[in-house]
């Protein structure tokens, strides 16, 4: 998921305060070192992932994310559009609703495919 610089600046703080957060349990902390898509524990784009679908995944989360960025002057189309694509992710991630070619862009494993969410037929 492509993220515009102007948010990615606005959660900068926030972000980095979630991170050394998180990185104070021992045992999270050894968790993410094991996980593949964390390259360290600096990855900036990792823990923006992971505070995104916090957000998403708690109950007015998405309402506080929001405030979070309109109170940091972000355009409100980009927080909308950014809001919706992680909504969508996230959605798509839990469902499993990959089209053959997110497959092929996101890297994503043809085993994680679920039902497919193009409607092509080959003859």
């Amino acid at each position: 998921m492509e993220i515009d610089t102007e948010i990615v600046n606005a959660l900068y703080d926030t972000v980095d305060f979630f991170r050394k957060e998180l990185l104070k349990d021992k045992r999270i902390k050894k968790y993410i070192q094991n996980l593949e898509n964390c390259e360290s524990l600096d990855d900036y784009n990792f823990f923006l992932m992971f505070y995104v679908n916090e957000c998403i995944d708690k109950k007015g989360g998405i309402q506080i994310l929001y405030k979070k960025l309109v109170n940091k002057k972000v355009n409100k189309l980009k927080i909308n559009q950014f809001i919706y694509s992680a909504l969508k992710l996230e959605y798509k991630t839990r469902h499993k609703l990959w089209s053959f070619n997110e497959l092929d862009e996101l890297n994503i494993p043809i085993e994680l495919m679920g039902d497919k969410s193009s409607n092509y037929k080959f003859f």
